[in-house]
């Protein structure tokens, strides 16, 4: 997920809101390298990012996205 949640594609996801609020996290550190002999390689994407919005109609959401590869 790109370093700043886009408040368009939210908004597309669940509607207006009115409070967000968002955390972008490095959970893991280093990864084997499959192209180098599986040696430890430090990370430098995000792979777990955390929402927590209001809509505007009261209604609280929470949303976890997770990826490795």
């Amino acid at each position: 997920m790109a370093p700043i949640v886009s408040s368009i594609y939210i908004h597309w996801l669940f509607g207006p809101f009115k409070r967000l609020s968002a955390q972008i996290i490095f959970a893991i550190k280093e990864r084997p390298d499959p192209k180098d002999n599986s040696k430890l390689k430090p990370v430098n994407t995000d792979d777990t990012s955390l929402l927590m919005l209001e809509l505007n109609d009261g209604v609280p959401c929470q949303v976890s996205l997770s990826s490795l590869t």
